[in-house]
């Protein structure tokens, strides 16, 4: 066919619309593969969706892949959560101890820990996680000196550990949970469960260990100790003194402005301050206070303060009360905001005195009721009783405490070794450091505990020194863990981002 009939061709096909079939039918073709190939990637996307849903809403996701990590090991979300939740507890545990239901003012576990601040820069979550990635490096160091050391956990960290898994199986129910794995999982986020919880439980009890170890190495002669002491007195040393509160409030009632309750209030001050002895001191102020209170300042404990830490006062109070010039005796009038403070002078503590070493056995009031509080008294008096009709050893009161005390020093034989002031509840306190106590005594104590019986075991360390050794121990520590942390960098991952869940 030549040229020129092929166009002839083209032009007739065109006047039938076969060109034009043609090409729509190519363009048909076009869509069906754009089509299938638009479904294969949508069907690809739909299934990687699902596997996706499917692996975060189980365990896998969250124990098997790595979420950070330390120096060489890995750590997935599970582990992370571990720490991050348990700083969560221990701060809430601690918190509701001192401020009780008012916690929620600081910490709220109705509401996100992402929505609650910790301080200016720093919500609750940030500062959980910031805990939980320094807690983390520190116990991967500490555990890896220990393997290297060749330290392994004892019987006793064992069978601890063996406790405390055991507890929370018995336990789960009564904080709500339907299950172990329920358990971990809401109390620790998701991927904790009791293979992963134990693991970082052994863990942390290898990183004590070693710490442990470590602090025993270190040694300090008695001089240096009472050199560091020395230096920080003013940190350490505790303080007795008497303190009352003048209010210079305003009272509309009375019609009294604030200017004049002011200058009233530390009129009244200075008139308590001219005492020349702590009885006058407290019947200056049981004068001065108003009548509504004045049953709480009848016989002066309300205004003593005994072996008091200065960490633990008003700056400007423990500075004059610190002042070396400080004689017994002395008293000052310092203004406040909406009042003023009359101090007393009495004394100073430099922590001098040797600690004591006690053994008790608890014996708990089960109710708020004379005839329990009966029951566990004169079943403290059969014990004491047993005891001297026996061997009446130091040994056989231990062996004693182990069968039939329920304090946490059970295991010990009951016993609580270098207690210093401070440390123990009031009734406890007063019996081991009466002056008169002497190796060997026993007695019964009631406190808000139970009842007691107590054996004193005899006299520990000057406190000073014990106080000095503490802190040396922990600075050195410290400057070798910071020595062995660019060792063990945090390296985040990913899957970081489902942690805290």
């Amino acid at each position: 066919m030549g040229a020129s009939q092929e166009k002839k061709k083209r032009q007739e096909m065109k006047q039938s619309g076969a060109d034009t079939r043609k090409e729509k039918q190519l363009q048909m073709e076009l869509q069906k593969k754009r089509a299938r190939r638009r479904n294969t990637i949508i069907g690809t996307i739909v299934v990687i969706v699902l596997i996706a849903v499917l692996v975060l809403n189980s365990t896998l996701f969250y124990t098997g892949v790595p979420a950070l990590t330390i120096g060489d090991k890995q750590y997935t979300v599970a582990d992370f959560n571990y720490y991050y939740y348990t700083a969560y507890h221990t701060t809430y545990q601690n918190l509701y101890q001192f401020y009780g239901e008012s916690i929620v003012q600081f910490l709220d576990t109705r509401r996100p820990l992402k929505d609650q601040m910790y301080d200016d820069t720093r919500t609750w979550a940030d500062y959980f996680e910031e805990i939980a990635l320094n807690n983390m490096q520190e116990t991967t160091l500490l555990c890896e000196a220990a393997k290297k050391a060749g330290l392994t956990l004892t019987e006793e960290d064992i069978e601890n550990i063996d406790k405390t898994m055991e507890g929370i199986k018995n336990n789960y129910s009564a904080y709500g949970y339907a299950s172990l794995a329920s358990f971990f999982a809401g109390a620790y986020g998701k991927g904790v469960n009791e293979k992963n919880f134990r693991q970082n439980l052994e863990n942390d009890y290898l990183a004590n260990l070693y710490v442990q170890d470590m602090l025993k190495k270190m040694e300090f002669s008695e001089k240096e100790l009472n050199d560091y002491y020395n230096e920080r007195k003013d940190q350490y040393d505790l303080l007795t003194f008497r303190r009352y509160y003048v209010s210079g409030s305003a009272d509309e009632d009375k019609g009294i402005d604030s200017e004049t309750a002011m200058a009233n209030a530390k009129e009244t001050a200075e008139a308590i301050a001219v005492a020349k002895s702590e009885q006058e001191f407290n019947d200056l102020v049981y004068k001065y206070v108003p009548d509504d209170r004045k049953d709480s300042y009848a016989d002066g404990e309300a205004t003593l303060y005994k072996n008091t830490s200065p960490s633990n006062l008003i700056e400007e109070h423990a500075e004059w009360l610190l002042d070396e010039a400080r004689a017994e005796g002395d008293t000052t009038v310092i203004e406040a905001s909406s009042g003023y403070y009359v101090l007393y002078f009495i004394g100073r503590n430099d922590n001098s005195y040797n600690t004591i070493n006690v053994r008790h056995i608890l014996v708990p009031i089960e109710n708020s009721d004379e005839e329990s509080d009966k029951i566990a008294k004169e079943k403290a008096e059969a014990l004491l009783k047993v005891w001297r009709g026996g061997e009446a050893t130091e040994e056989s009161f231990a062996e004693l405490a182990k069968i039939n005390s329920t304090d946490g020093s059970a295991s010990n034989g009951g016993l609580y070794e270098n207690v210093a002031l401070g440390q123990m509840v009031k009734e406890f306190e007063d019996w081991c450091f009466d002056e008169a106590r002497k190796p060997g005594d026993t007695g019964i104590v009631k406190t808000q505990y139970g009842y007691h019986v107590m054996y004193f075991s005899g006299y520990g360390e000057p406190y000073r020194l014990l106080i000095a050794k503490s802190a040396m121990q922990n600075e050195e520590y410290k400057n070798w863990l910071e020595e062995q942390k660019p060792n063990f960098e945090i390296s985040k991952k990913f899957a970081m981002k489902f942690a805290k869940k």
